[in-house]
């Protein structure tokens, strides 16, 4: 006959605790499910990187520990091991939070029981009574335990904890994080273990980053011993010929090239997985912010330090958002750079950012390779700013002319001039709509009119849903509101995403994106304007981080403005990606 459930608590409490730390007790009573790459018992060599931080967590004065870090890197199965630990050695009312309900429901059942029922100490304590187990909550004989989705927000609220796991709070919902983490109050030796990838600057995990002790894990060079962090750009390849023909790259090929370089004796390491488990084995761990209260610890490691993960795998991943990026989509590498380095993603300019040289071109036309070439109007109360722009098939661009004409006539001679096709010119509608929309009907023109909206909701040929940085067409009565309405003819109307548009403008004025060129005499106003706006953080009232594109000062932005317009433009042609 087996215990009851009162013998069980009691045997729990005067049970002697264990002295040894998390990893290596995790090594005596730990057993790794078969849904990990490395099942059966476990071993701290194959993440060594784990090791310290789980003897933080077994530190009482530590009350808040952080985890930035990539994805599919070992950081799950160490918070579980944790888990296991407080159960057995150091109990005291726990929660798991995951993003959402239905999430916390699948890890529990498919990941979290499996590896605390394999462990011994931890099933010893499982209650008998099948009211006291659920798949989200569970009285242990040392503790009770539950598991929680972010979004069921009502569940997040009352008992106090002191063992606090929050996993991936980059996608937790507004207001969730900072909720849960009241929780802790109460008890004197709480811990809050807060682990994630990270979305963008300032968000939860890289505040929690900062404001800790801000280790990194500094390997050896094989070679000549110097310590450094492991840094992508630091990973090298071959880019010729045998690696890069008809603008597609062969990775058959460019595999057998990468590298490790050493930025100290410039050794150069292959992608191998004894050079991988070489280097990860060779790391200590150095805090670097010598200014952070004992009580907050944080961590930061990246995809490159795993050593079941190849390096021409990330070098894939990056080449493939790269080129994503060239033609203005820019989502490919945020996920690569928050996903695989484990870096958050800012696109805010400094102040030195705005004062670079713009990338110029010889002002030889015509050009081989241009596919269409766009017209951008902003207009203002008694002039206007005219811009050409010229585009590729790949999204290459050539700035073409600007100017700044003082009426509709001089605009459409200037269209004339440089060869735009009517339809092609695009005129903001914001200011002086009626005007606007008049001389789109007597050109032919079509309008634009930005706005906050990060992006629009289309149909396509297949009936699917998919969204764009720019509105459907809209068919605007220019005599509207006059004796000429319903007598003339409709004028196209498309609205298009400010911050989506400035986001790919942006990036593509920095380099980041296919070649976007000035002709050389552009001019420093030109210039000036194409550093007008920049893009800031501000925090919502649930504490969130947001961003914003606001101008700088008194500056200029209006020749800004005709390029967010071509950008719209090239989108509509397809010479460009936005989502």
């Amino acid at each position: 006959m087996g215990m009851t459930y009162v013998e069980q608590v009691a045997r729990a409490a005067i049970r002697p605790r264990s002295t040894d730390a998390p990893w290596l007790w995790a090594e005596k009573n730990i057993t790794v499910d078969k849904t990990s790459p490395f099942p059966g018992k476990y071993k701290s060599t194959t993440a060594p990187w784990t090791m310290q931080p789980m003897e933080v967590f077994a530190d009482n004065r530590v009350r808040e520990l952080s985890i930035m870090c990539s994805a599919q890197s070992g950081k799950t199965q160490m918070v579980m091991i944790l888990l296991a630990w407080a159960i057995a050695e150091d109990p005291g009312p726990a929660m798991w939070v995951q993003a959402a309900q239905d999430e916390a429901k699948t890890f529990a059942k498919t990941r979290l029981m499996p590896t605390l029922e394999a462990c011994d100490p931890v099933a010893a304590l499982f209650p008998e009574d099948r009211h006291s187990k659920t798949t989200l909550e569970i009285n242990f004989a040392s503790m009770p335990l539950v598991i929680n989705g972010a979004n069921s927000q009502s569940k997040l609220q009352s008992k106090p904890i002191r063992w606090l796991f929050l996993d991936e709070v980059r996608n937790y919902p507004a207001g969730a994080f900072e909720m849960v983490s009241k929780r802790t109050r109460a008890f004197w030796n709480a811990r809050k273990v807060l682990i994630s990838t990270p979305n963008d600057v300032d968000d939860h995990v890289d505040r929690a980053f900062k404001e800790g002790d801000q280790r990194i894990y500094l390997i050896a060079c094989p070679e000549c011993g110097e310590r450094h962090e492991l840094e992508f750009e630091n990973l090298k390849w071959v880019t010729d010929e045998t690696t890069y023909r008809d603008n597609k790259w062969d990775f058959d090929a460019l595999t057998p090239t990468i590298r490790y370089v050493c930025p100290k004796c410039q050794a150069e390491l292959p992608d191998r997985p004894d050079i991988r488990k070489q280097i990860a084995n060779s790391g200590i761990w150095k805090a670097t912010n010598p200014d952070a209260p004992t009580q907050k610890v944080s961590f930061r490691w990246s995809a490159l330090l795993p050593p079941w993960v190849r390096w021409a795998d990330l070098v894939q991943e990056f080449l493939a958002a790269r080129a994503a990026m060239k033609v203005g989509s820019v989502e490919p590498f945020k996920t690569f750079r928050c996903e695989s380095l484990g870096l958050p993603w800012s696109t805010e300019l400094s102040e030195e950012e705005t004062e670079i040289d713009l990338a110029k071109h010889d002002d030889t036309w015509p050009w081989d390779g241009e596919k269409y070439r766009f017209a951008t109007v902003d207009v203002q109360k008694d002039h206007f700013y005219f811009l050409v722009r010229a585009w590729a098939e790949d999204g290459q661009s050539r700035l073409v002319h600007w100017a700044k004409p003082t009426s509709f006539e001089d605009l459409e001679a200037l269209r004339i001039e440089h060869k735009v096709e009517k339809h092609l010119l695009f005129i903001d509608s914001g200011y002086s709509a009626n005007r606007v929309y008049s001389a789109c009907n007597q050109y032919g023109w079509t309008c634009l009119k930005g706005g906050a909206a990060k992006d629009f909701t289309h149909k396509s040929r297949d009936g699917k849903t998919i969204k764009r940085a720019f509105s459907q067409k809209i068919q605007i009565d220019p005599g509207q509101g006059t004796s000429k309405q319903g007598r003339l003819k409709t004028v196209p109307l498309f609205h298009w995403s400010n911050p989506t548009c400035k986001d790919i403008l942006a990036n593509l004025r920095d380099g980041k994106g296919a070649e976007w060129l000035a002709y050389s005499e552009a001019g420093e106003d030109y210039e000036a304007q194409m550093f007008s706006e920049r893009k800031v953080q501000r925090h919502d009232r649930a504490g969130q981080a947001v961003y914003e594109w606001r101008k700088i000062g008194k500056r200029q932005n209006h020749l800004w403005d005709c390029e967010c317009m071509q950008v719209v433009a090239a989108l509509m042609g397809r010479v460009l990606r936005d989502f």
